[in-house]
């Protein structure tokens, strides 16, 4: 994108994986180590990360606009509407985690 001219930047689909990445490094390996939390609070940590590794690539699928047969949008978007529809339903089923399995 940068040889042709356009912006380069972080894809939000790619925040998710830097989201699972912290959570398992801080939540699964750092906390229990350090004594924060125990067994429990690891493996809870550890669900949440692997929900947010399992829509990684459907948002990165978004992003690039590769669940329709149009061609990319140009100038590429910081955020494609597809892209924002993954990272919703990332967020909503977080929160579902939380409310349901973690409280």
């Amino acid at each position: 994108m940068s040889d042709s001219g356009e912006a380069t930047w972080l894809p939000l689909a790619d925040w998710i994986n830097l989201a699972s990445l912290t959570v398992t490094l801080l939540g699964v390996f750092a906390a229990p180590v350090l004594g924060l939390f125990g067994l429990w609070g690891a493996t809870r940590a550890f669900g949440w990360a692997v929900l947010l590794l399992t829509g990684w690539p459907l948002a990165v699928a978004g992003h690039y606009e590769l669940f329709h047969r149009r061609p990319r949008t140009r100038p590429a978007p910081y955020v494609t509407h597809e892209e924002w529809a993954v990272v919703a339903i990332v967020t909503a089923a977080s929160v579902a985690y939380w409310v349901v399995v973690v409280v």
